[in-house]
């Protein structure tokens, strides 16, 4: 139940009828992965969301490697292209909460992590009230009584510090999911630009005691007050109410927001998407909405699945990119675009911006 059910069930109200709360975890991913029809996770398709071994990545000329990847989908923040992947998705439920995470410490002052020794989570992918979203906490024990540090009522016998950092941890499962490329000692890469991207790093926690994989992409993804989680919003072209495979339009410092709503934006009339002349594949899902482009423009990849109100400025002599209007940040469309067209759903989710790797 969710945490409104939960409450109004304690004080005996009644609960009036609504829309059926979904959560959706690479777990859910995968198992509809192969489903016929596939099902809508929030807008996406799950084979959209994660790729198997030996499939085509989305947005990408590449193939999956070994075992399951969540898909880097492209994006713009900042009026530059990022990559990014989507770890979970809810749906008309009450807003994720943000957790504790328990990290075994020493008995010291200031306590200092053991290292080699699990952190603890109170809950998993089962919980109702489970989300990839973690505080941690520093859980002092002794030498002797580290062993059986293992759950959350353990934890509880114990001295533990105030609040830390928030973390992005989510937690996967099958444990083999990590980021989409083409073998595991290749590093992931921007669908369009081919930069090299930073992998996060894969651990393990333990959940009433047994191991359970999660992802670390690390502190300072997303704004916090207490438990309550800030939402920024994450904006989707779409035409006739359909999502168009495009960059999608992130808030300003995408790295920070990266716990999102999804808002739907109808493409105007006239606008267009930029695909260079040597990626046919993406212009082929666009058809007309992808104009031929010369390809002298080639040598501008980063500016690929952009949207432009009027794709002339492909073709005529002033200068590319500075020709053209770009519809590539979240206060242009808002100018630009009629307050109507834009739907903003029940949707929430949890993406992770990753960070370009040195040349």
């Amino acid at each position: 139940m969710s945490r409104l059910l939960v409450l109004l069930a304690a004080t005996g109200c009644a609960v009036p009828a609504g829309p059926e709360a979904k959560v959706w975890t690479p777990r859910e991913f995968f198992a509809k992965r192969a489903a016929d029809p596939q099902p809508d996770f929030g807008g996406w398709k799950p084979n959209e969301l994660i790729v198997t071994e030996g499939t085509p990545i989305p947005f990408s000329t590449d193939t999956q490697g070994s075992g399951e990847g969540l898909t880097v989908f492209p994006g713009v923040s900042d009026r530059a292209a990022i990559g990014f992947v989507i770890t979970d998705l809810w749906r008309d439920s009450p807003e994720p909460w943000v957790q504790p995470v328990w990290v075994p410490a020493t008995l010291d002052m200031p306590p200092v992590r053991r290292t080699g020794r699990p952190n603890i989570f109170p809950m998993g992918l089962d919980s109702t009230f489970y989300s990839p979203w973690w505080v941690a906490q520093m859980v002092q024990v002794s030498d002797a009584q580290v062993e059986a540090l293992r759950d959350a009522r353990s934890v509880l016998l114990h001295r533990v510090t105030p609040p830390g950092p928030l973390v992005l941890c989510p937690v996967i499962e099958p444990a083999s999911v990590t980021i989409a490329s083409v073998s595991a000692n290749d590093a992931p890469r921007h669908p369009l630009t081919r930069r090299a991207l930073e992998r996060p790093d894969k651990a393990t926690a333990l959940v009433d005691g047994d191991p359970v994989t999660y992802l670390d992409f690390g502190m300072g993804r997303a704004p916090f007050e207490g438990q309550r989680l800030v939402e920024s919003d994450l904006f989707v072209f779409v035409r006739g109410g359909k999502a168009l495979p495009v960059a999608a339009i992130w808030p300003s410092n995408a790295f920070a927001n990266g716990f999102l709503r999804r808002v739907e934006v109808e493409l105007p009339e006239g606008a267009a998407f930029f695909v260079p002349s040597n990626r046919q594949d993406l212009r082929t899902k666009l058809g007309a909405l992808a104009p031929d482009v010369d390809a002298s423009l080639d040598r501008f990849p980063e500016y690929g699945l952009r949207a432009v109100r009027n794709a002339a400025c492909f073709s005529t002599p002033a200068p590319f990119p500075q020709g053209c209007e770009w519809l590539d940040a979240q206060d242009v469309i808002r100018r630009v675009v009629p307050v109507e067209r834009f739907k903003r759903t029940t949707v929430q989710l949890t993406a992770a911006v990753l960070r370009e790797l040195p040349p």
